[in-house]
């Protein structure tokens, strides 16, 4: 008898493990508020320094996506002032210890760099491309917030990420 209703509860299980899950909704234009509250972010190299700002979320639909567009300016070589402005796009993945979604595999799809020597771009954008892939695994373009209950619920059962209709879906299993 006790054999026989274990046996239904666990057919039953993936039906209900199946019903147990929720979807985070993060809006293009939360993501933009929260990118918009750390500019100007200002970073200095051995022989660079820029400040990037006015910076634009731009979710890929379809995808796991995200790009954003951003102006910069640049000081190299302590007096060469240039400007200009860049997109960038990468995945997105979820690291379940820091709670937080990061950009893995950034790529620097444009930039216009103005008033800079021709030599220094193809270093420049070197350097832009290396120190955006230090910065993305250091900075979340997302953190769960530890008092909201759903969100510690989803610190490590995350399912899948998509963008639809210029909102991140985070499907979770609440088990």
């Amino acid at each position: 008898m006790y054999a026989k209703i274990l046996f239904i509860c666990l057919l039953l299980l993936p039906q209900f493990a199946a019903a147990l899950s929720y979807t985070l909704q993060i809006t293009e234009q939360e993501l933009q508020q929260k990118v918009s509250r750390e500019l100007p972010l200002e970073r200095e190299a051995a022989y660079l320094a820029a400040k990037i700002y006015e910076s634009r979320v731009d979710f890929i639909e379809g995808t796991d996506q995200v790009g954003l567009s951003t102006k910069f300016d640049l000081l190299a070589l302590g007096s060469i002032k240039s400007s200009g402005q860049a997109y960038v796009k990468g995945s997105v993945i979820y690291n379940p210890e820091k709670g937080a979604f990061y950009l893995i595999n950034p790529s620097i799809v444009s930039v216009e760099i103005n008033d800079m020597p021709p030599d220094f771009i193809p270093e420049i954008k070197r350097i832009a491309l290396l120190s955006l892939e230090k910065a993305v695994q250091v900075y979340p373009i997302y953190k769960f917030k530890d008092e909201e209950i759903q969100e510690k619920m989803a610190r490590s059962v995350v399912e899948s990420i998509q963008i639809k209709k210029q909102t991140m879906l985070i499907t979770m299993k609440l088990l």
